[in-house]
């Protein structure tokens, strides 16, 4: 991950090689943004070390009870992923 200007939240494999929308799609049906570039979401000023863990993720409503913990199991995965903010965004294919 480089500055994730290129790079969607939901749509592309950028979290450990996995798809958001495919995981949490019950977060990403309730998502204000479906197509937003990861870079959009970053709170920058509230995060450390190339790692990013504060977003301003959005949401259509009030999440129940029961999809609380797939917010927390988003945001720790999220959070773990290793930026280079002042690098391009590239594919790597393993």
């Amino acid at each position: 991950m480089g500055d994730g200007q290129s790079v969607k939240f939901w749509k592309d494999r950028w979290a450990d090689d996995r798809v958001l929308k495919e995981d949490f799609p019950r977060l990403f049906i309730i998502s204000q943004s479906t197509d937003i570039m990861v870079s959009n979401l970053v709170d920058w000023e509230h995060s450390w070390s190339g790692r990013c863990n504060s977003w301003n993720l959005g949401w259509r409503r009030s999440r129940f009870e029961w999809e609380k913990p797939f917010k927390e199991q988003l945001l720790n995965l999220i959070s773990s992923v290793q930026w280079k903010r002042k690098d391009n965004d590239r594919m790597v294919w393993g």
